[in-house]
């Protein structure tokens, strides 16, 4: 965690993550992929969570990276799978009514409407909403 302290709030880098993974497929060399990267294995992913707070109120940026990688065994061009990231942001407002502790929630994900399948042919959401409330007794 890196903190950046402002006036009368905090913004702080709170995850950062990179990956470099060679993860090759060694089980035989008679095999046209041997030494092929494994399917869905990227070379390159990484993550990075940014956090501005004020007061009672979070702002939160998440940002996740998945770099090239292949969907089959064999690593040529028509197995190749392109790159993707997305971008999500909170808001969280903490607030206190008698003796209990709430927390409301808005979020933005995949705010840049990336097109994107984890896996092929099973599509990830585009930009969704979702809104929540946290009660602590």
């Amino acid at each position: 965690e890196i903190p950046l302290r402002l006036v009368g709030s905090e913004m702080c880098i709170r995850d950062r993550q990179y990956t470099y993974q060679e993860a090759i497929d060694i089980t035989s060399p008679r095999d046209n992929y041997y030494r092929d990267q494994i399917p869905y294995i990227p070379w390159h992913s990484g993550s990075a969570i940014l956090n501005l707070s004020y007061d009672d109120w979070s702002l939160n940026y998440s940002f996740v990276y998945v770099g090239e990688r292949y969907n089959q065994q064999e690593n040529i061009e028509y197995n190749y799978v392109q790159p993707w990231y997305t971008s999500d942001i909170s808001l969280v407002k903490s607030f206190r009514i008698k003796s209990v502790n709430l927390k409301v929630t808005a979020e933005v994900n995949n705010v840049f409407d990336q097109a994107y399948d984890v896996v092929l042919n099973y599509p990830m959401p585009m930009r969704n909403y979702r809104f929540g409330i946290a009660i602590e007794l």
